[in-house]
This record gives structure tokens, sequence and C-alpha cells, in this order.
């Protein structure tokens, strides 16, 4: 299965990137896959013509047919961050550390 998924790591034209947007563009038919590329080989920052597709740094952006990305061997997707919630923490002792640290 050659399926690209948001967060895979992949490889396009000889570039490695991170699948930022998978769809429909504004700019062109057909589904396209938008990358935030390791190196500053892009041409854009995620906007292309006024339409924010998704964010990078300034010129590390690339948008390439579906056919043209490949997955990287052994890279799925990027793991995602997710804060702790205090809402959960029952530890007394760890509530009383996160706001004495957050009052520093």
């Amino acid at each position: 299965d050659a399926s690209i998924a948001l967060g895979q790591t992949v490889t396009w034209s000889g570039k490695q990137g991170i699948v930022r947007y998978i769809g429909e563009v504004k700019f062109a038919s057909g589904e396209w896959i938008g990358l935030e590329l390791m190196e500053a080989a892009g041409m854009h920052d995620g906007n292309v013509l006024g339409v924010a597709y998704f964010e990078c740094a300034p010129k590390h952006g690339a948008f390439a047919p579906a056919a043209q990305v490949q997955g990287i061997e052994g890279c799925s997707e990027a793991p995602a961050v997710v804060a702790p919630d205090p809402q959960l923490d029952t530890d007394p002792a760890a509530t009383i550390s996160r706001n004495t640290a957050a009052a520093l």
C-alpha cells in the first residue's frame, strides 16, 4: 500500500520532508501533497497565492502531485506532542511542583 499520511516522512524529487497537507488546492487540479522540507529547498511557507494550506519556515514549503511522493521505509507518522492535561493529574505533589514552576 503506497498511501501517504499527514505527519509521514517522505521523499520528493530527491528531497526529504514531512507531509503537512493532503488534498485539493486552488492553484491546480487533482490531489496534492503539501510538504515541509527538511532544508530550505522549497518555494513558500505553506501559503500559496494567499491561501494558507499549512505552516512551515520560509522556503521550506513545497507542493507535489501525490503520485510523485514516496514514503520512506521504516518511517511512518511523526509522533504527536500532547501536553499533559492538568485537570487529569491526581498527584497533589505534581500539581504543587507545576504551580511553583509556573510562578518562577
